[in-house]
């Protein structure tokens, strides 16, 4: 009896696989000013309905996610656009994914064996890791699978083992001349090569060791610029590792990991105004409850602007005096797409000009809720605007 096709046990996805498809002129001209209706009437009708994304690069070529494998394959045989001659092709990257696997039975088999054999399970490239012992190299187990795919697989067959995958997450790309982040040595714009112990980029040599203080040039902290616990190390690392598992872009991890690391306290005007006018309606006394006289109403109006304004200086209060705490803050400098993080180590409170900005906002919404319910009294209770006036002083 032969053992079952492994091309049918995994290729139960393949019908809802996505696949990214860049298309181009033939003339090399690039297609932003193309009219984006006959790009959409052009692609749809070529696809048979409509595609998930497509986007203008900024090669000027179109990058189109479609929804499944079907679709790729028509819209691989697009010659037109409009009038305009065009060709497409899959992407060289996108169309892939990384896995990472720990099988002990694969230390002695080889790298080219492993891919004859995994081939039908969609792997494209293997690559064994090793480690040094004894001046020998020597396999750990550890494995990076490669799928021509753009969904990882939970698990492979090795023989009759199953081995469960697991997202590779690369380490940082760090320039090896300005020592830098998200840039490689090739495109670095910076002359001399800078010290990897103090920083410095005047005395660089490789004959010559440096016995300078260490200084790290991401950080600026006391250790060398290629310890692998620098916090802005750390930080790229998590930015990957979100880019991988949730499939975003650079943008939207960045955006991720600050709501991780560092969620906003501060309000602003408008969303301060709006809360507290919320609990200034919440007070109205219900329709069905007995109206009271008069009195009582400018006593329970009274009362709600105080507890109003209690809770704003309170929230005043706060940010001139926030609780010590240790903390690293990030700010984060875009020059040239080539992004540096710096750090900027702070010990007992935020920065003055978050807490200005907070302390403005507060005490503007303060004064205009004070404003707005002073002459909302004066309208409805004329005669008692001088107890209302008094009240509001006191505080």
């Amino acid at each position: 009896m032969l053992p079952p096709d492994k091309n049918k046990l995994f290729s139960k996805s393949t019908t809802i696989e996505q696949k990214y498809i860049v298309i181009k002129r033939k003339d090399n001209i690039s297609l932003e000013h193309t009219n984006p209706f006959i790009i959409k009437k052009s692609i749809d009708y070529t696809c048979g309905g409509e595609v998930d994304k497509c986007k203008t690069t900024r090669a000027g070529t179109l990058l189109v996610l479609t929804k499944n494998t079907q679709q790729a394959e028509k819209l691989l045989k697009i010659t037109k656009i409009g009038t305009i001659d065009v060709e497409a092709k899959e992407h060289k990257s996108l169309n892939e994914t990384k896995g990472i696997i720990y099988c002990n039975l694969l230390r002695y088999v080889t790298e080219e064996e492993i891919l004859d054999e995994l081939k039908s399970q969609k792997v494209s490239h293997v690559y064994k890791w090793t480690k040094m012992v004894d001046q020998t190299r020597v396999p750990t187990g550890l494995i990076t699978l490669t799928f021509a795919t753009t969904n990882l697989p939970e698990k492979v067959m090795i023989g009759y083992e199953v081995v469960f995958t697991r997202p590779y997450i690369p380490r940082p790309m760090q320039c090896k001349k300005c020592l830098r982040f998200n840039h490689p040595q090739t495109f670095c714009k910076q002359e001399n090569p800078t010290c990897k112990n103090c920083s410095d980029n005047t005395h660089t040599s490789d004959s010559i060791e440096c016995r300078q203080e260490p200084k790290c040039i991401n950080c600026r902290n006391n250790h060398s610029s290629l310890d692998k616990k620098c916090p802005v190390f750390l930080k790229e690392q998590e930015l990957i590792a979100i880019k991988i598992t949730e499939r975003v872009d650079h943008k939207t991890a960045r955006s991720i990991y600050l709501a991780r690391h560092n969620p906003s306290q501060e309000s602003s005007y408008s969303q301060t105004l709006k809360n507290t006018t919320h609990t200034a309606i919440s007070t109205k006394i219900p329709e069905d409850q007995p109206q009271s006289t008069p009195a009582k109403e400018i006593k329970a109006t009274t009362n709600s602007i105080d507890d109003l304004l209690k809770e704003l200086d309170n929230k005043i209060k706060k940010t001139n005096n926030p609780p010590k705490r240790t903390s690293l803050t990030y700010e984060l400098y875009d020059e040239d797409e080539d992004m540096d993080f710096i750090t900027s180590y702070d010990s007992q409170k935020p920065s003055t000009s978050a807490n200005a900005r907070i302390l403005r906002s507060q005490t503007k919404a303060k004064s205009t809720l004070s404003k707005t319910l002073k002459a909302k009294e004066q309208k409805t209770n004329p005669t008692n605007a001088n107890n209302l006036k008094q009240t509001q002083t006191n505080h």
